[in-house]
């Protein structure tokens, strides 16, 4: 285990757009929808969760897509 840990901290990282318009929305809504698991393991019911899931899934999908394409955009800039 701590073989493996060592392994992933000597990837090259590097995150400075994470703040960015783009991307800070999707992180935001990744939050949420993991709030929202954490909601359901305390006490809401199925259809609650599916209903709440649901609305926020397809605006995390937005945001993703959207920051995938900004993301897309900085790479091909970088490669230019």
């Amino acid at each position: 285990m701590v073989c493996t840990f060592h392994k992933w901290t000597a990837l090259p990282h590097n995150t400075p757009k994470l703040i960015d318009s783009h991307i800070a929305p999707f992180v935001l809504l990744l939050a949420v929808f993991e709030a929202l698991l954490v909601r359901y393991w305390i006490g809401l019911k199925l259809p609650q969760v599916l209903f709440y899931g649901g609305i926020v899934g397809i605006v995390t999908a937005a945001a993703g897509k959207r920051a995938l394409v900004a993301t897309g955009k900085w790479r091909l800039q970088a490669t230019s």
